[in-house]
């Protein structure tokens, strides 16, 4: 019987794995609870999740004891930790295989993926690691134009920052150095709509799964997703070549992957990627566009517990969520709720998210509405996805362009009115 360990476990992987056939550890965060799956393990281990070392201390014992098959994760907080443990509990030669601690750095460092990226040539893109407001105002006058500059291991969309003109580099360092930061990533606008290539690579070999295209609002964070992805295009083929060649480049061998685009005049050029799943519902639109559970197929495929889809991305229907948006302020009323027509779920924004696998709640339905906010909350102005609480409508539909309509229909119907603050 196969053993995995888990780090942190926000895509109900342990109940997949055990469903499976596998017996089960997780290592997650001494405040998060461990009750909801616990029911799925032999052991559940309270460690925080940015101390390798301390990880690896705690599975070791338990590695002589009995060997895991694998050290695994599909969150941001994890990657690191699991790719430490599988390096230092035992060399692969002796069964325990994963993604290096080399290759997992090379993403969740944006300024590795670019370098990595230039020496592949890979649809390169301007760009310097600044660590002074005079050297951001030196790239943005060598650049000539707008820039981005944002932290480089960053997630969520957080503290990203568009300079238009030069004299604006001294407030948008301010503000990142504000947020703890000494050093940061400048590089060129990339102007037209994003898209990311959702992929589960096994062996070395990357699988694409889904093309999904985003909503951003004006702090780059996506409001919503839309699968398959409507604007496309033929750049398709493209896209998924690019995605391959930079996984390749930075040596992933296994496990879900996010790699973020956008569609310039010059062609797709990557924005980021980083190993693990993408956020905001991607994996519950996958499943009803696709009908593909990447966060199952990637705790029981490394496991040899069930094999890729043949003819991946495979055809189906479509999917899209959107996430409620309301203007900064005090709640002052909510309206239209009775003339909804989907499952709804309303309840506060204190138990938003702490549901595992939340929107599975909704999966036998073609239309769902959770709405966290209630009069009397406070909308804070979403500048990261961590502040995206509010709620959303996900639905599903012939294809992406059918389910996006009947999200934004559901949503026009419910109006949050606010006061400012």
């Amino acid at each position: 019987m196969p053993r995995v360990a888990l780090i942190a476990d926000r895509h109900g992987m342990a109940e997949y794995a055990k469903k499976a056939g596998a017996d089960v550890v997780v290592v997650h965060e001494p405040a998060d609870p461990a009750d909801q799956i616990a029911g799925f393990c032999q052991q559940t281990i309270a460690r925080p999740l940015d101390d390798p070392s301390g990880i690896v201390a705690a599975l070791r014992p338990l590695h002589e004891q009995q060997p895991f098959s694998r050290v695994l994760t599909t969150n941001e907080e994890g990657v690191l930790a699991a790719a430490v443990a599988t390096a230092e509990l035992a060399p692969a030669e002796l069964g325990l295989q994963g993604n290096s601690v080399e290759s997992v750095l090379a993403l969740k460092d944006k300024s590795l993926t670019r370098q990595a990226m230039e020496r592949h040539d890979i649809a390169p893109v301007r760009h310097r690691v600044v660590s002074s407001a005079a050297e951001l105002e030196d790239f943005h006058r060598e650049i000539g134009d707008h820039i981005i500059v944002k932290p480089m291991d960053s997630m969520a969309s957080a503290n990203v920052h568009l300079i238009a003109e030069p004299d604006g580099t001294g407030d948008a360092w301010r503000q990142l150095v504000a947020a703890g930061y000494r050093t940061a990533l400048a590089e060129e606008y990339l102007r037209g709509p994003e898209v990311s290539v959702e992929t589960l690579s096994v062996r070395g070999e990357h699988h694409v799964v889904s093309i999904n295209e985003h909503l951003l609002n004006d702090y780059f964070v996506a409001v919503g997703h839309t699968m398959p992805s409507r604007i496309t295009g033929d750049h398709f083929a493209e896209l998924c070549s690019l995605t391959r060649r930079l996984l390749d480049a930075v040596g992933l061998f296994e496990g879900p992957s996010h790699t973020e685009f956008i569609l310039t005049e010059r062609g797709p050029r990557i924005v980021e990627s980083q190993s693990r799943m993408a956020g905001a519902g991607v994996g519950e639109l996958e499943r009803r566009s696709h009908g593909v559970n990447r966060a199952r197929l990637a705790v029981t495929v490394p496991l040899g517990l069930e094999q890729v889809p043949a003819g991946l991305p495979l055809d189906g229907g479509g999917a899209a969520i959107r996430f409620f948006v309301p203007r900064p302020g005090e709640v002052t009323a909510i309206r239209g709720l009775d003339a909804v027509d989907a499952t709804l779920t309303h309840t506060g924004i204190d138990t938003y998210g702490r549901t595992m696998n939340e929107l599975l709640d909704f999966a036998g339905v073609e239309v769902g509405v959770r709405l966290a906010a209630q009069v009397g909350d406070v909308v804070p102005e979403i500048q990261s996805g961590l502040e995206r609480r509010m709620g959303y409508v996900v639905a599903s539909g012939r294809d992406g362009a059918d389910a996006a309509l009947r999200a934004e229909s559901v949503m026009n119907r419910i109006e949050i009115e606010t006061r400012p603050i």
